[in-house]
């Protein structure tokens, strides 16, 4: 099948965004606007999605509903954004608005042809293309976008991992995430585990909106695919890790167990009876909560309280390339087995992680 309509679609998409974004850019140096800082990177991302979704045609993966769905959701944010500009005593601004939303009326939905037909659909398949972008919006109103992974097939009692990106990609666009860690893994197929993951896109770690908004989204996945709610873990690098322990301070009783890398937070009454498979670099000694000597401070705690606990230590290493050797080998868990750290992480079950 000819793809080209579809790709050509895309390609002056790009194009378009590209250009309306270097306009907002020039606008954002000459009048220090962090409102339109802000835009600017809502831009950006929205073109690494159109981006994504070109190599994924090229490719023979076809387009996805949800894809579509969230480019909508995007292109609706943006315009928002766009309709309420205004800097107060500042002409010029004012009269880019127009050109902007001038432009942005041109930039539509791809049209697809009539009788093209979706490689893979996801409406009956479920192979690598349900790997795949989705919105969710919590009941406190944080709306956070996120990667799925489905496996090949999916029956009800699967278990359920929330991975979390670090700090580099926070606020920022998406296309950073697929770069490292265990999204990178599931993007380039070379993991495929039999469960669901969850790979939110946290544009603010800080403050209780996130806590909740991510405990929903594990929920609502969850509950959506019938998963095994005794085994719903959580796992990040970094901010994603300390964001990792908050979550279980904040929802005692909710997880089954944490991969915590690079990162860790305090330990309260709530680790009494979870699992904790800890990875960092010996060399990761900078101040602050990402330093190796006080998260491995943080996994005795831990162990001191009967749940299984353990560190597992990259000698030499220091802190961004711990998040790829971890899910890339195998190494002896808390269970005494020398295995990957999603077998483990899946296997842990809520209430039953007492040494």
């Amino acid at each position: 099948m000819d793809y080209s309509i579809t790709l050509d679609s895309l390609s002056s998409k790009k194009s378009e965004f590209e250009g309306l974004k270097s306009n907002v850019d020039n606008i954002c140096n000459e009048y220090d606007s962090g409102y339109l800082k802000n835009l600017s990177s809502e831009l950006a991302s929205l073109k690494s999605s159109i981006e994504n979704n070109m190599s994924r045609l090229k490719n023979g993966y076809g387009n996805s509903n949800s894809w579509l769905s969230r480019y909508v959701n995007d292109i609706n944010e943006v315009e928002n954004n766009l309709a309420g500009f205004n800097v107060a005593g500042a002409a010029k601004p004012i009269e880019f608005k127009s050109e902007f939303i001038d432009i942005f009326s041109k930039v539509t939905m791809p049209t697809l042809r009539s009788d093209y037909v979706m490689p893979g659909s996801l409406e009956g398949s479920l192979g690598y293309g349900s790997f795949t972008w989705q919105s969710f919006k919590a009941s406190n109103g944080v709306k956070i976008d996120y990667l799925l992974y489905l496996p090949d097939q999916v029956p009800e009692g699967l278990p359920v991992m929330v991975y979390m990106h670090g700090g580099s990609s926070h606020g920022n666009g998406t296309g950073g995430m697929t770069s490292h860690g265990l999204t990178k893994f599931l993007n380039n197929k070379s993991i495929t585990p039999q469960g669901i993951v969850i790979c939110p896109h946290i544009r603010n770690f800080e403050g209780d909106n996130i806590q909740v908004g991510l405990r929903e989204l594990a929920e609502s996945v969850a509950n959506q695919y019938n998963a095994d709610k005794d085994r719903i873990c959580a796992s990040g690098h970094s901010y994603g890790a300390i964001t990792a322990y908050r979550m279980v301070n904040a929802n005692p009783g909710f997880f089954s167990c944490i991969v915590p890398i690079s990162g860790y937070d305090k330990v309260t009454d709530a680790f009494n009876d979870v699992s904790v498979w800890a990875f960092h670099g010996d060399r990761d000694l900078g101040n602050g909560q990402c330093n190796y000597n006080r998260a491995l401070t943080a996994v005795h705690q831990i162990a001191n309280m009967g749940s299984r606990a353990l560190m597992h230590t990259f000698q030499g290493s220091g802190h961004g390339w711990v998040q790829d050797y971890t899910y890339s080998d195998e190494y002896d868990s808390p269970d005494g087995q020398h295995e990957s750290v999603l077998s483990w992480a899946f296997r842990q079950r809520r209430g039953q992680n007492k040494a």
